[in-house]
């Protein structure tokens, strides 16, 4: 299983318009260029590290909120 990295954490959800962004101490979501203003965005996640969600977990979250 592919580690939890901006890179394919961001990957595995883009297809929901969002990407995740480091907030200190947490991470919160913000919508991709080219998506439409009313694009759910998940809760933020507070954890202190990308690494505290397994990948599954973060796009587990996502679709959550969908």
């Amino acid at each position: 299983m592919a580690n939890p990295t901006y890179k394919n954490v961001n990957k595995r959800i883009a297809e929901f318009g969002v990407e995740v962004v480091n907030g200190g101490g947490y991470f919160y979501f913000a919508i991709l260029d080219g998506f439409a203003d009313d694009t759910v965005v998940p809760a933020s996640v507070y954890v202190p590290r990308l690494s505290g969600l397994t990948l599954g977990g973060w796009a587990d979250h996502v679709a959550a909120a969908n």
